[in-house]
């Protein structure tokens, strides 16, 4: 299979719908870039959205993946044709609910990771903060991560194109990494010289500034990478 002809297939059919590519993007529900991916061959549908352009464009899904419209009333009949298609379409859904399913598979074994990362993170910071030496602010501290841990696995999921296998893996890496460089920069902070320094309830804003800066980077870096994988 050429991945440029049936690129080239499909700005065809599109185009023969008279439809521009935000347009077909928003009917399918996925970025304007996927949609110039797969018409520069650059990259390919997924199984589940093959299937959905077959329908869409009344076009063999045959025909989608060779790149060309191969009518040839000489290869088969009618009806041979059509349980043939309807045969394809079923081995396709087939795999598309397979891939559904480890996909599935992956956010529960993600959701998991992010409660034990959770529980880390309580640890880690729990530890950290109780060498401020103060009850209040370690605790406050401590909330705030959890919760900014939370927020940010939560908003990065958001858009559609961020729930897959890449963008779980993406998320994850970069929310543990903020995770220890909070710690670093917090230990760092109040520890620079060797020993503690008290800044008073400056230091709590310090802290909490810390956290809030590095989990918003992080989510920039995070979205601007997966953007540009989508």
């Amino acid at each position: 299979m050429d991945p440029v002809k049936c690129g080239r297939y499909l700005r065809t059919l599109r185009k023969e719908k008279g439809l521009t590519q935000e347009q077909l993007a928003e009917k399918l529900s996925v970025t304007n870039r996927s949609v110039s991916r797969w018409e520069t061959g650059a990259n390919l549908p997924d199984i589940d959205i093959l299937i959905t352009l077959s329908e869409f464009y009344d076009a063999d899904i045959r025909e989608l993946l060779d790149g060309e419209n191969k009518v040839d009333a000489g290869d088969n009949t009618e009806r041979d044709a059509e349980i043939m298609q309807a045969e394809e379409k079923e081995v396709l859904i087939k795999a598309a609910e397979y891939g559904a399913a480890k996909e599935n598979g992956l956010a529960r074994a993600v959701f998991f990771t992010v409660i034990a990362g959770i529980a880390a993170i309580a640890v880690t910071v729990f530890t950290a903060s109780k060498l401020l030496n103060n009850a209040l602010g370690s605790g406050i501290i401590l909330f705030a991560s959890v919760l900014a841990f939370s927020i940010y696995c939560i908003c990065m999921q958001s858009p559609r194109m961020h729930r897959s296998s890449f963008g779980y893996l993406v998320t994850l890496i970069s929310a543990f990494i903020s995770v220890v460089t909070c710690n670093a920069l917090v230990l760092l902070l109040f520890f620079a010289s060797g020993e503690y320094r008290n800044y008073g309830i400056a230091g709590l804003y310090y802290a909490l500034g810390i956290i809030i800066l590095v989990f918003v980077l992080a989510g920039i870096i995070a979205r601007i990478i997966i953007k540009k994988r989508a």
